[in-house]
């Protein structure tokens, strides 16, 4: 069961307070990361930028390995 923390009001990158957060894993979902979560956490701007940079890294540098 993962462990979950609450949202602190505004999206842990850029700071801001409006409009509907999503969860970010602690450690990437693709690399097993369900163990820590921060709940409502980062806004969907933020949350694009991070997962395009996490397809990004996971795919082409760390892909091999995994």
């Amino acid at each position: 069961m993962p462990q979950r923390y609450p949202s602190i009001g505004r999206c842990i990158y850029c700071g801001n307070e409006e409009g509907k957060r999503g969860e970010e894993h602690i450690v990437p979902r693709a690399l097993a990361g369900d163990a820590i979560i921060f709940d409502d956490a980062s806004c969907r701007d933020c949350e694009k930028m991070i997962n395009k940079f996490e397809h990004s890294v996971l795919s082409k540098v760390l892909g091999p390995s995994r």
